[in-house]
């Protein structure tokens, strides 16, 4: 009996120091995602599925800091016995445990995904562009590694990433812009006006540009587009009015003098009878030209922004992460 007493001491002691692969990393090792294996510290194969799932192929820098996030905070060590070596384990999704299918808990949740949007948000309501287009494509490198539980999950993620991408084309535009602000106040208007046709979240956004744009268009003495501007500001009022009241008073008075001069001054690019669902589908991301009915374009898999066949090979001017006129077999954040 002590002798089968100190066999089973030596098997326990043995097995509190022996290294035992977690079961979550050999059920996740077959996974597709590339959370997945940046989750179980597999970054080499996580690269090679972006690469033939988004056409990332260059940029790898772009994504190191956000890969070792990632892996730090899906894993961790704690000693049972002191002096021991510690145990190493992967962070289980809880969301996991309860359908059934184990996967690791990798840091990117819908919470942490909407919290950068609300402080890329808060840039652009103050005019911050060069900030706010950093945070947006912070966004877009968080979210390419996001695991979803569900159809649900993966629908939450895929609809920030046309957020991004259509608040990146704005912040974009808004910073080229800039270099017309004095020089060439017909191009600056334009741009301006260019940046309503971004679909925006937050009201508070479309009105703040509809009123710069207005503001522009009055500038360049081109009434008629202003006044497209002041009632588009105006189906804000019940929802704004208690924050911009004196703004709908001020171009409550403008309507009439805008109605009775009547005309523009200046040709812009611009037409206020086109009435599209976004910027990214109809305008190249590299220059912003319009991209024609019937002309062949380039699209990225991961933000879907249209570019032109010239720019072949080089990566997105959106995202700034995928490769353009990769052969690509679809963006995956859920294993079927």
């Amino acid at each position: 009996m002590l002798e089968e007493a100190k066999k089973k001491e030596k098997l326990a002691s043995a097995t509190l120091t022996q290294k035992d692969d977690d079961v979550l990393y050999r059920i996740s090792n077959k996974s597709m995602l590339p959370g997945v294996q940046v989750s179980i510290g597999n970054f080499k194969l996580a690269l090679n599925y972006l690469r033939s799932q988004i056409g990332i192929t260059k940029n790898y820098e772009n994504l190191k800091n956000v890969m070792k996030d990632i892996y730090m905070s899906s894993y961790t060590q704690f000693k049972v016995v002191p002096y021991l070596s510690p145990i190493e384990y992967h962070l289980r999704n809880p969301n996991s445990i309860t359908n059934g299918k184990l996967i690791p808990q990798n840091g990117v949740t819908i919470n942490k995904l909407k919290k950068m949007l609300d402080s890329g948000y808060d840039t652009i309501s103050n005019f911050e562009m060069a900030e706010g287009l950093k945070i947006f494509r912070d966004i877009l490198k968080y979210s390419i590694f996001f695991i979803a539980t569900n159809e649900d999950e993966e629908k939450k993620i895929k609809d920030i990433i046309s957020i991004c991408s259509e608040y990146i084309y704005l912040t974009k535009i808004s910073l080229l812009s800039d270099n017309f602000k004095d020089e060439n106040k017909v191009k600056y208007c334009e741009l301006i006006c260019l940046m309503s046709i971004c679909k925006l979240e937050s009201s508070e956004h479309k009105f703040l540009i509809y009123k710069k744009a207005k503001y522009c268009c009055k500038n360049i003495k081109n009434f008629i587009t202003g006044l497209y501007f002041i009632k588009k500001m105006l189906t804000f009022e019940n929802e704004l009015g208690n924050v911009f009241g004196k703004e709908f008073s001020k171009i409550k008075q403008e309507i009439d003098v805008f109605q009775q001069i009547g005309t523009n001054q200046n040709q812009i690019n611009f037409d206020t009878n086109e009435n599209l669902p976004n910027i990214r589908g109809f305008y190249t991301a590299k220059d912003f030209k319009r991209i024609g009915t019937t002309e062949k374009v380039l699209t990225c898999p991961l933000c879907g922004s249209v570019e032109s066949m010239e720019e072949k090979g080089n990566i997105c001017e959106t995202c700034n992460l995928c490769t353009l006129g990769e052969e690509v077999i679809g963006f995956k954040l859920m294993d079927k």
